[in-house]
């Protein structure tokens, strides 16, 4: 079994990295973290003493592996430029078949092992063909959306491997250019561009009472809306799957810290795993 982790922040990345309770065998690294000469700098450190220790154990398999993960909305069609960082990574992540088209375009399938992310549709055999006619190799994380049921029809018809289930995380509800900092007068992209911060994150609730969180990208102009109340399906799916994803969004760097340490006592809601959607 292999336990990936999914960052957007720096300090996210230092205690996956740095966690002593779980080892993340793979690490998928956000589009705007992987501008991160840091970061970078730790996963060259880290991938150059997994091969060295490859290279003296011919059974080694613990190295990690590292993801780069292309932005939920791609508004600069320059793949020149967007693709420059995934030579420092293991893999890609898409989200959408404007970035298929684009790695395809660019040869990378043949270097680098491509992922699907939850956003693409692939809730069925004929789904997954029409993705493997562009990328054989392809694997995907599947969808918040299926249940159960629906996942063992996908373990039935591809092998295991071939799929990641997040077992932990805020489920996305919504993309929007509509970002509520910006809104309200309080845009970051200049400020964000010129310092270097980190996206901001707004907390806000519906009629109902709901919560939720706005996260902006600001290199990018664009906001994802979170559930506020993140999902836990580890003590369910744990023994049923081969890829297991820790899927962290707004969570600060102790936070995910204590989500790893605390996997086992997590006491959250299913999901969509057992009802599906109504």
């Amino acid at each position: 079994m292999a336990i990936w982790a999914r960052v957007k922040t720096e300090e996210q990345f230092r205690s996956v990295v740095e966690s002593n309770a779980l080892f993340a065998d793979c690490i998928i690294v956000d589009y705007d973290l992987a501008q991160n000469e840091k970061v970078l700098q730790t996963i060259a450190q880290i991938r150059e003493e997994g091969n060295a220790a490859r290279s003296n154990q011919k059974d080694f398999d613990g190295a990690r592996k590292f993801y780069y993960q292309l932005p939920d909305v791609l508004r600069n069609p320059k793949a020149e430029k967007l693709l420059a960082p995934a030579k420092n990574f293991d893999g890609v992540v898409i989200k959408n078949l404007d970035e298929l088209g684009m790695i395809v375009s660019a040869d990378l399938t043949e270097d680098f092992e491509i992922i699907g992310d939850a956003f693409l549709y692939a809730y069925n055999k004929p789904a997954l063909e029409l993705y493997r006619s562009f990328v054989p190799a392809m694997k995907f994380i599947l969808s918040d959306e299926l249940k159960k049921e629906e996942l063992s029809q996908l373990m039935k018809a591809e092998p295991a491997e071939n799929f990641i289930l997040k077992v932990y995380g805020h489920q996305a509800v919504m993309i929007t250019a509509q970002c509520l900092n910006k809104n309200y007068g309080r845009c970051w992209k200049q400020k964000n561009a010129a310092n270097k911060l980190q996206n901001p994150v707004i907390r806000f609730t519906d009629e109902t009472g709901e919560d939720f969180y706005s996260a902006s990208h600001c290199k990018e102009c664009y906001s994802v809306i979170y559930k506020g109340e993140p999902t836990c399906i580890l003590s369910k799916a744990e023994e049923k799957y081969e890829n297991l994803l820790f899927d962290f969004t707004i969570e600060t760097g102790k936070e995910t810290a204590r989500i790893l340490k605390d996997r086992k006592g997590l006491a959250y809601n299913g999901g969509h795993y057992d009802k599906g959607i109504e």
